[in-house]
């Protein structure tokens, strides 16, 4: 296991983290606790030493489970975990989501604490009014608090206003090789490098997508003449860049685990070959070939007066093309139904236009709106989802 330095702390970080979002379950939709403890301990064993979670992953259990799997060996590991500021309403409120973690986690600090999903800047503002400030002050000076920091759904431009207005310790982004150019990107990789702060990558599979690849792309990964999974290749990818602190990956069975471990014992800062980067880029042209909307992520277009989460529901709407259309709905839903603090269904539009003289890319929103919702909602109304 290859180990990066908290270039704030010193700390030795595993450069492959666990995402506990995507363990093993029952039929009933229960984490499978046999099965998840078999991987996590064979984690443990194998220097895996970043462990992060979240209230809402597995329904709410994730966080009490790896509160349970951890306990023995505390000491040894960091555990990762979020606040949910769409659950937040007033300073009391972080109190008690803290105070509930803290039970449910069976410890009495949290090694890194971040704000949970913000995808604009705007909702890191409402968070910051209702006293998050004097929040992080007080549980950072009783060391309950260790590092703070914030996961972000949003673009280069917002990513770096939040960045800009606290003392963050260190920061999450989704990266992998489809998406350098989408939300933070790299542009955010460079500018928190440029201040000191450490970042998270998380997705660097996006969510499993590229595990699974068509012909077209198998093809040109069968040229290179070191032979790679496609996991193997997307996290590479990712491990090869400075700046990441930990790269998360959701694991669900122990093979993933154990081909995941052996990848992080050789994929060091800069280690991909000439070769390697122009067979993955190679690769990278042929998935974006796939894209419908040439939305760039820019945002733009917003904010939008009725909410709707235009570069959103194009970012799934490419992905139904891209990838498959069960993963393209799903982020649709994750990302406009409200579970991420912020609801932005397609239906919320009502045809204003203030969006369209914005884009830079001169797309059809109102049109394409329209075309994505009759693909990943053909049932949602405005009902529905609130």
């Amino acid at each position: 296991m290859l180990y990066r330095k908290n270039i704030k702390t010193g700390e030795d970080i595993s450069i492959l983290g666990f995402g506990a979002m995507r363990m093993p379950t029952n039929e009933d939709s229960t984490i499978d606790k046999v099965r998840s403890q078999e991987m996590i301990d064979y984690c443990l064993a194998h220097g895996v030493n970043y462990y992060d979670t979240a209230i809402p992953y597995h329904g709410g259990q994730s966080e009490a489970f790896l509160g349970e799997a951890l306990e023995d060996v505390r000491q040894d590991v960091y555990i990762a975990t979020k606040m949910l500021h769409g659950k937040i309403n007033k300073y009391e409120d972080m109190e008690e989501m803290f105070a509930q973690q803290l039970k449910n986690l069976r410890t009495d600090y949290i090694d890194y604490y971040m704000v949970h999903g913000l995808v604009n800047a705007q909702l890191w503002h409402r968070l910051k009014s209702l006293g998050f400030a004097d929040f992080v002050k007080k549980h950072k000076a009783s060391g309950a608090i260790r590092r703070i920091g914030f996961s972000a759904h949003m673009a280069f431009p917002a990513f770096k206003e939040v960045m800009d207005d606290f003392d963050w310790d260190f920061s999450q982004i989704q990266y992998n090789y489809i998406d350098e150019d989408i939300q933070a990107s790299s542009k955010g990789l460079e500018y928190a490098q440029a201040k000191g702060v450490p970042l998270v990558a998380m997705e660097p599979i996006r969510g499993g997508l590229l595990t699974t690849v068509n012909e077209e792309i198998a093809n040109i990964f069968d040229k290179a003449k070191d032979k790679k999974t496609p996991a193997g290749w997307a996290l590479r990818w990712v491990m090869n860049h400075e700046g990441f602190l930990t790269v998360l990956s959701g694991m669900s069975t122990m093979e993933q685990i154990k081909e995941n471990i052996e990848i992080a014992g050789v994929a060091s800062e800069s280690s991909m070959s000439d070769d390697d980067m122009k067979i993955i880029n190679e690769a990278k042209d042929a998935f974006k070939s796939r894209i419908v909307v040439p939305c760039t992520q820019c945002s733009y277009c917003l904010p939008c007066p009725q909410g709707v989460n235009i570069p959103a529901i194009f970012e799934s709407y490419n992905l139904y093309y891209i990838l498959d259309e069960t993963r393209g709905k799903r982020w649709y839903y994750v990302m406009t139904s409200g579970m991420m603090g912020a609801k932005g269904e397609a239906s919320l539009c009502v045809e204003c236009g203030l969006c369209e003289p914005k884009c830079p890319q001169k797309i059809s929103i109102i049109e394409e709106l329209k075309n994505a919702k009759a693909i990943l909602a053909p049932d949602e109304t405005k009902e529905s989802v609130q």
